[in-house]
């Protein structure tokens, strides 16, 4: 199989970029029989790390573009960028898949706390995330990871997704 990963937020030092830092090491530590494609920022440097036989890295576009045009790079020029290496499936570690990525999809959810709670997230752009992209997201998963049993009961309760879709995978210490 051809796996993607998107790897954005990989240089994070903590949460998500932990996840997935974490979980692409142990992913190509174990595996050796399928070949991933990491989508990495440009501005990425310690790559070196991910470079395996069974890896092609992607460099994506400039993130100069995201500062001019934040929701039409991250949710079109990436996916454009995602679109044309033909996976079979890829995973979105972020909560989010870019509105424009047509394949085959795996979505990890680390928790909906902005819809238990939105007066704490009042920012615009996270306004955007929260009607559109995180909705359409859940709804357009072939699968969804959620990290815990309460993050999977408000993924089927706030978006009715269904139970078959969603894998509670706990994340490790």
């Amino acid at each position: 199989m051809r796996i993607g990963i998107d790897c954005r937020t990989i240089s994070d030092p903590a949460g998500v970029g932990t996840y997935t830092r974490e979980l692409v090491r142990h992913l190509l530590e174990i595996d050796g029989h399928n070949h991933y494609v990491l989508f990495f920022d440009n501005a990425f440097s310690g790559i070196r790390e991910y470079e395996k036989n069974n890896v092609t890295i992607k460099f994506l576009p400039s993130r100069k573009l995201k500062r001019y045009l934040p929701i039409i790079y991250s949710h079109f020029i990436i996916a454009h960028a995602m679109n044309q290496e033909r996976l079979d499936v890829c995973l979105f570690p972020a909560n989010a898949i870019p509105l424009g990525y047509k394949g085959r999809t795996m979505l990890t959810i680390h928790d909906l706390a902005v819809y238990k709670m939105p007066e704490l997230f009042p920012n615009k752009l996270i306004n955007f995330d929260r009607k559109i992209v995180v909705p359409t997201s859940i709804s357009r998963a072939d699968k969804i990871i959620a990290v815990s049993q309460s993050t999977k009961k408000d993924a089927m309760e706030l978006f009715k997704a269904s139970a078959e879709k969603i894998e509670v995978v706990y994340e490790g210490i």
